[in-house]
């Protein structure tokens, strides 16, 4: 694919809206309708539930309008019309938001008594029965009903540390150009530095690309500091304020499970994974021919590993891998690709993440930027795991169902990057099986050490921040830079700047999500294996995708017959990993040079 941006969209927007006009009327009919819907439900079954039907069409109409408004954002973040009339959207967002606390707080209310007598004067309650069932399990939690429609009313308020660091990343960093190793220079944009700079074979352009972007956030590391310092003083008092012991309960309490299964993870984790991930940096040192790995070498791609992948290849592999979970499963993927679910293009001031945006219909749109490297396909693949599994929780949940939980969200997509990966290591190429299975450890190393060491971080800022110490610049860089030595010990030189890779995390602003990927990821490992040997599993994954929030984690793993507070579980997917990283020196052996 050409390096030359496109301009605007090339996804299907107009599945949302046709223009502009059409938006503005849509949010039009919004405000109308929001002034037909009680603020407050009513206390018997056959009007609660025609009362949450109507919240539930507010709820898809402001879906609609805010992902018309983010995909524009997402493409171009200097651009100051989508910003402004997403801010118009804040206004009803936060009243369906009261809406919403308000019928918590009726639920919280309810005793079983109640609920039951609901259920039978009117069934099509039943399904908000989980809903119900984990507001009652937690209400030593959930605050007074006025209480609980104040923060809802301040939530937008209470949103600006997001937002000032999404602006300070988008509007205000300024970078110099890097340099590479014939001399010439290239301009830098954070996008280049994650998908071109720090991924290349050239070791004079990540060092220049990692000092390049060192100095420029540099600039800014008080204001990304203060940001966060926002974020993390909100989290410490909504915990005090719902009586948590920590806020790290709390954070897990938001995800829907217990501590047991971090700490579970945590404890195999921390002891074991870190000797499997130096050796697999090992075999990328030597395919480099470094003496010593720096920080600024770990993304690095080395030369034997093919550069270039189409996205039609990509296309092809992605369809032929998702058949493993069924047909119905390989045709949303099929759709994702044909009716043009995945905004793609390359663009000046696109942001430099990726991601998924379920508007709760027409369909997902997948959000990324496509640079042809073999990354890019495994990304891709791990995003449309989220479209498929939000488009079934959309299709078949109402609205407050509909969100997919928590603890498993990036379970489907990493899914999906491990059924790509197998697909490929079936070829008869071994430069394939080499690139495939360095894909693969990528993944891991993407989820199991960029993410897991995240949330390694972040419980250590909440820590400090529980302490009474909300960490400043220079603090936060000294726990990042902490949590990489310890991590990588010896095998990689890392210097006083990677703590600086910290303020590259927008999901530090939505409690403890790194956490997520650690967990998904384990999950999608033991049940691959599942796949292999159970005609069943394929049909009980896809109805686990269907299934949203209405089931609580515990019952959903019940489903799958996984049990993930069992340290069992996170050793047999080291072994996995262990498995993973022998075939790779296998397959990297013939390309050793001498030392």
């Amino acid at each position: 694919m050409s390096d030359v941006p496109v301009a605007g969209p090339v996804c299907a927007l107009a599945d949302l809206f046709t223009d502009q006009q059409a938006w503005e009327a849509a949010l039009d009919e919004l405000r109308g309708l929001l002034d037909e819907v009680a603020p407050e439900p009513p206390g018997d079954g056959v009007a609660l539930l025609f009362w949450l039907q109507a919240v539930d069409g507010l709820q898809r109409r402001q879906g609609r309008l805010s992902t018309y408004m983010g995909i524009q954002s997402f493409v171009d973040g200097r651009a100051s019309e989508p910003q402004r009339h997403a801010a118009r959207l804040r206004e009803s967002g936060a009243a369906i938001g009261q809406r919403l606390a308000a019928f918590n707080a009726l639920l919280v209310l309810t005793d079983e008594a109640a609920w039951a007598q609901w259920l039978h004067v009117e069934p099509g309650l039943g399904v908000y029965a989980g809903r119900y069932r984990s507001l009652r399990a937690g209400r030593q939690h959930v605050l007074a009903g006025e209480v609980e429609r104040a923060l809802a009313a301040l939530d937008t308020s209470l949103q600006l540390p997001v937002q000032l660091y999404r602006r300070i990343k988008a509007g205000d960093l300024r970078f110099a150009e890097v340099e590479d190793a014939a001399g010439v220079r290239w301009p830098f944009s954070l996008s280049r530095f994650e998908k071109r700079f720090e991924t290349s074979p050239d070791a004079r352009l990540r060092a220049s690309a990692a000092r390049v972007f060192a100095d420029g956030v540099s600039a800014h590391r008080h204001a990304f500091a203060a940001a966060y310092a926002g974020e993390v003083s909100r989290q410490v008092s909504l915990a005090r304020l719902r009586g948590f012991n920590d806020t790290l309960d709390l954070l897990f309490w938001q995800q829907g499970i217990d501590r047991a299964f971090f700490e579970a993870q945590r404890a195999v984790f921390n002891e074991g994974l870190a000797p499997l991930m130096r050796r697999f940096v090992e075999v990328k040192r030597r395919l480099l021919g470094l003496p010593k790995l720096a920080f600024h070498d770990l993304k690095a791609y080395p030369p034997q590993i093919p550069g270039e992948v189409s996205f039609d290849f990509a296309r092809e592999a992605i369809l032929a891998a998702g058949q493993a979970l069924g047909d119905d499963y390989a045709e949303v993927l099929r759709r994702a690709f044909d009716e043009r679910w995945v905004e793609h293009a390359q663009q000046p001031n696109k942001a430099d993440s990726s991601g998924c945006a379920s508007p709760f219909g027409p369909h997902p749109y997948v959000l990324m930027t496509w640079t042809g490297s073999p990354r890019d396909m495994f990304l891709l693949a791990h995003e449309l795991g989220h479209a498929v599994h939000f488009h079934w929780s959309a299709e078949h949940q109402a609205v407050l169902n509909a969100a997919p939980l928590r603890y498993f969200i990036e379970a489907p997509s990493t899914l999906n990057e491990l059924l790509l990966a197998a697909h490929l290591l079936r070829s008869d190429d071994a430069t394939q099986r080499l690139s495939a299975v360095f894909e693969l450890l990528n993944s891991y190393y993407h989820n199991f050490v960029t993410h897991y060491l995240e949330s390694e971080f972040q419980v250590r800022v909440y820590h400090q921040a529980d302490a009474g110490s909300l960490p400043g610049a220079e603090a936060l860089e000294r726990i990042k830079t902490q949590v990489l030595r310890d991590f990588w010990g010896d095998a990689v030189d890392i210097d006083d700047t990677a703590g600086l890779t910290w303020l590259r995390q927008q999901h530090y602003y939505m409690g403890l999500y790194p956490y997520t990927y650690a967990a998904g990821q384990s999950i999608a490992s033991l049940y691959q294996v599942r796949l292999a040997s159970d005609p069943q599993a394929a049909e009980r994954w896809c109805a686990a995708l269907r299934q949203g929030s209405s089931i609580d984690a515990a019952t959903l793993l019940q489903q799958l017959d996984l049990d993930m507070r069992d340290g069992a579980a996170f050793r047999a997917v080291l072994g996995l990993i262990d498995g993973h990283v022998t075939q790779l020196e296998q397959l990297a052996q013939p390309y050793f040079s001498e030392e």
